[in-house]
């Protein structure tokens, strides 16, 4: 999952603040080459070698729309994930690795899940991605 980030969104998690910018940068180059005067063909050229930009309250105001379309999809993601999980026993054997867990309560403590960690460490990947496209001149 990891590398189809990194190789269709230039991210390890595509997320809202990593998309803003191709998706704004995609709107920006296809509106500027829509009201070319000289035509698309030659709008596409000249917007390839002077990219197009758009104004900073545009940005935002794409990812706040960005932001909505995630929470909205968010929100809605157990009705198709759920059943798929419970069908898969993924349910089931979190349950168990959680009562086995606590029924061990005088061993160590509990671990975090893989998919966690494996969560986590994407975002911080993701996250340092991010902060080098900022810092970049």
């Amino acid at each position: 999952m990891v590398f189809s980030g990194f190789a269709l969104f230039q991210s390890a998690t595509p997320g809202v603040i990593s998309l803003t910018p191709l998706v704004s940068d995609h709107v920006a180059r296809a509106s500027a080459i829509d009201g070319f005067v000289l035509g698309e063909r030659l709008g596409a050229l000249w917007y390839s070698i002077f990219p197009a930009r758009l104004a900073v309250w545009t940005v935002i105001g794409i990812g706040v729309a960005l932001a909505m379309v995630a929470s909205l999809v968010a929100t809605f993601a157990g009705v198709l994930a759920d059943p798929i999980q419970a069908a898969l026993g993924i349910h089931r054997r979190r349950l168990m690795r959680l009562l086995s867990d606590l029924d061990a309560a005088d061993g160590p403590p509990p671990s975090l899940a893989r998919e966690h960690v494996l969560a986590r460490a994407a975002d911080i990947s993701d996250a340092g991605v991010s902060l080098i496209r900022f810092l970049k001149p």
